[in-house]
């Protein structure tokens, strides 16, 4: 799938919740939390190195960042191969502490405790 229809489908998905928490609810508050998960099983590091892997990566971290940085609750990573998470664990330091809380890297049994609701998980 081309980056920008990738771009497109997060745009549409980030405007639906923007909309929907638009909506006024008389007495009743609204709290949303956007919450994408990310399953990486079967990634090894040459996809993850892929040119357009990295690309997609990018630009979704600048969409977010311009467009949707108060809808986005949290980012989690599951299943993600060893150089992935060795490599986060050099930058992670580097980052704004609210940064870091956006981005979880977890194993399946964890996805739960990380914010995901179960209606959004995989089947076991």
């Amino acid at each position: 799938m081309p980056v920008d229809a990738i771009l497109r489908l997060r745009m549409d998905a980030l405007d639906a919740l923007q909309r929907r928490s638009a909506r006024p609810r008389p007495g009743r508050p609204r709290v949303y939390k956007c919450v994408f998960l990310v399953d990486c099983r079967d990634c090894s590091y040459v996809d993850v190195a892929r040119r357009e892997t990295v690309r997609v990566t990018a630009a979704y971290a600048r969409l977010t960042e311009r467009m949707y940085a108060d809808a986005v609750w949290k980012n989690v990573i599951v299943h993600a191969p060893a150089v992935l998470r060795a490599t986060w664990s050099l930058v992670d330091p580097l980052l704004d502490p609210e940064t870091r809380e956006l981005i979880a890297f977890v194993g399946p049994e964890d996805v739960g405790a990380a914010g995901v609701p179960r209606r959004a998980r995989w089947p076991d």
